[in-house]
């Protein structure tokens, strides 16, 4: 019976005995010992990261909430209803002019010169429908504006107020501090001194006492000048010169119904010479029909529009997680919904994924199954090192490099 030499299977492989070693321990083990005594202060961070997260993400939703009330209370919610009229002629408007531009490509594509062309598009029959159609929606657009005007006026007015209030309560305790015998001025109290005396052309007093008395005087003066700057809102009496003329408003679609009519009985003595252009005509006198359906119930929901309906905070909160748009430096009403945020993340995730996953799984057989013990005892430290690092901090140095 043959006798196996066991000697060297209890050696340890070459590559081993080659690996520089510190302070008795070779790169592995310095590399797991350096980021697992990290481990319990990298969950301590994201810790403290993850509620100051939700501690800021409710202070943003009662704001957001306040927001809306702002919205509903100076009406410009009502005016978004309004531009919803506005906004879908505006889109048939486009999709008209597009018509144009087809048709415009398709003479090109027949040989027509330039001349040829514009004697057909700019003919009295062209320019009866695709002018005509774009003078019908003057005065809706006229009326729309000057409501979203007001509106915001109202709004911009409410915030002002907002402000100074904010900055007429900060200066009330602010005199309350320098009223007291025992306060002394300080430099920055000594700038705004001089800053103050020069706004109400005033000569400053020479020595402690009669300075501290003419800071508290300007400050005073100040704070009954902020007073007399404060236009207070009455929203009940101010949504009226938003929400009147809804007769008129009435009287202008009923207008814009008989032009559009108007203007697609003229769309048949146009000769496109196309198929595809006749469908496409056909195709916007259906939307034109679908468009001038839902008024009666576009003005319905004016008319039971109502400023008072409270905004629950859980509808602000629902409107922020379920919300399809992210609006921000609106001049009318900005809008934040995770939608758009999720799905953005989700998508760069994907694409992350689509080319991670084969050059990952490609990099681990290869270093496990096929890399000789030389590379992989080049190859597997620096792995290990790469993935302690977190990867938006991988990402940050990314955009830099790529930016440049």
């Amino acid at each position: 019976m043959k006798s196996h030499d066991t000697s060297n299977q209890d050696q340890k492989p070459a590559f081993h005995k080659r690996r520089k070693r510190l302070f008795g321990k070779d790169s592995d083990s310095i590399i797991k010992a350096f980021f697992g005594s990290h481990a319990m202060i990298a969950i301590v961070v994201l810790a403290l990261i993850t509620i100051f997260l939700f501690k800021e993400g409710a202070g943003f939703v009662g704001l957001y909430h306040k927001s809306i009330q702002d919205y509903r209370l100076s009406g410009l919610e009502y005016v978004d209803v309004l531009k919803e009229k506005r906004d879908g002629y505006v889109a048939l408007t486009r999709y008209l002019n597009d018509i144009k531009a087809e048709w415009i490509e398709d003479l090109k594509a027949q040989g027509l010169s330039q001349t040829e062309i514009s004697k057909i598009v700019f003919s009295t029959e062209a320019k009866a429908v695709f002018m005509g159609y774009m003078r019908t929606g003057s005065d809706l657009r006229k009326f729309v504006k000057e409501k979203m005007d007001a509106a915001i006026e109202i709004r911009d007015q409410h915030l002002t107020n907002e402000n100074l209030n904010e900055t007429l309560a900060n200066l009330e305790e602010e005199i309350g501090q320098v009223e007291k015998t025992n306060y002394r001025l300080t430099d920055e109290d000594l700038v705004r001194l001089d800053n103050l005396s020069r706004k109400f052309n005033l000569s400053e007093k020479q020595g402690e006492d009669a300075l501290h008395v003419t800071y508290l005087d300007l400050l005073e003066r100040e704070r009954d000048q902020l007073k007399e700057s404060i236009n207070p809102v009455d929203f009940d009496q101010a949504i009226i010169e938003v929400t009147n003329e809804q007769d008129q408003y009435a009287d202008i679609l009923k207008e814009l119904i008989l032009s559009i009519n108007e203007v697609l009985a003229k769309t048949d003595s146009i000769e496109f010479g196309s198929e595809q252009l006749e469908k496409r005509i056909e195709t916007f006198e259906e939307l034109n029909a679908q468009y001038i359906s839902q008024i009666p119930a576009h003005l319905k929901k004016l008319a039971d529009w109502d400023q008072k309906k409270p905004v629950s905070f859980w509808f602000a909160l629902g409107t922020f997680i379920s919300g399809k748009d992210w609006v921000t430096a609106s001049d009318q009403q900005d809008w934040y919904g995770l939608l758009p945020l999720l799905t953005g993340s989700l998508l760069i995730s994907s694409i992350a994924l689509f080319f991670a996953i084969p050059l990952g799984v490609g990099a681990a057989i290869y270093t496990n199954q096929i890399a000789g013990p030389a590379q992989r005892n080049l190859i597997k430290p620096y792995i290990e090192f790469i993935s302690a690092i977190p990867s938006v901090v991988i990402g940050f140095f990314g955009v830099i490099f790529i930016s440049e």
